[in-house]
């Protein structure tokens, strides 16, 4: 339900603002479209980013400006009409920003509800009220809304792991940024990759590992330390195959989502830490 509550949280931010007045849907355009027919395409003012994933034959049909407050630069929202599900929706964004190196902190379809965010909040998926009487995570024809902050977007320094061809029993992995001083880790967790992210005061850098333990186990661990640090931890949750944890501070965030093929007793997780919240704290 914490979860549940998060994504919600998320997903008001953005109701309200795109109720505001100074950040209406813009009308659609009557042109040609690409078969020579007439009907209504959509010219957007804000191009769709050449990268940014969108829902396979999804049809954009309006946008917002300033459509996420409270960051430090400019955010934009894109509307779009689609034929798939909530589950559809959700599964197919969470595999696409994780493939671009975005660690996912909410992932989440249930009843009418549905979205995925990252932890930066650089892009945010959320459901439209389309209409649809008592739909379920699995109803089609869904719309959604995709969230954007674009100087972060174009200024992201997210980048693929890199395995060895060959790798050898003895490789270990040399972080570009050294494990801040008392941060704890998960006993028997191997490092694997590290990359800085985008954050809107300060400097952001995230460290994954892998083999840990079961989503549970990593969680009530990082609980238990954070809170010794002397952290407040305002939210939580994990299950079978997800993980997730953030202090109050916005100092620490910690997630992971499986796939069905994971070992589920033994997760990895991605733990990001904003550098001078740390060394202030």
């Amino acid at each position: 339900m914490k979860k549940v509550a998060l994504v919600m949280a998320f997903l008001l931010i953005f109701t309200l603002t795109a109720c505001s007045s100074k950040t209406e849907a813009s009308e659609p355009k009557e042109t040609k479209d690409n078969s020579g027919g007439n009907g209504f395409v959509y010219e957007p003012k804000m191009p769709v980013p050449k990268d940014l994933p969108v829902y396979p034959g999804a049809v954009l049909w309006s946008e917002v400006e300033g459509a996420w407050e409270g960051a430090d630069s400019g955010n934009w929202m894109w509307l779009y009409n689609s034929e798939g599900s909530g589950n559809e929706i959700v599964e197919f964004f969470k595999t696409e920003l994780e493939a671009m190196g975005f660690e996912i902190g909410t992932a989440h379809a249930t009843q009418e509800e549905f979205g995925v965010s990252d932890v930066d909040f650089i892009v945010a998926v959320g459901f439209l009220d389309d209409g649809i009487s008592d739909p379920t995570p699995d109803t089609p024809g869904r719309g959604y809304m995709i969230t954007l902050n674009l100087e972060a977007w174009e200024n992201r320094s997210a980048k693929a792991p890199v395995e060895p061809e060959n790798p050898d029993p003895g490789y270990v992995y040399e972080p570009g940024r050294a494990i801040p001083e008392g941060l704890p880790v998960y006993p028997g967790a191997v490092l694997t990759f590290d990359t800085e992210v985008w954050s809107a005061e300060g400097t952001a850098w995230m460290w994954m590992y892998e083999g840990a333990g079961s989503a549970k186990e990593i969680l009530e661990f990082f609980q238990a330390e954070f809170e010794k640090l002397g952290f407040e931890i305002e939210e939580t949750f994990a299950d079978d195959f997800e993980v997730f944890l953030h202090d109050t501070t916005e100092t620490v965030h910690l997630g992971w989502s499986a796939d069905e093929s994971d070992d589920l007793s033994r997760l990895g997780y991605m733990i990001t830490v904003n550098l001078d919240g740390w060394d202030n704290r």
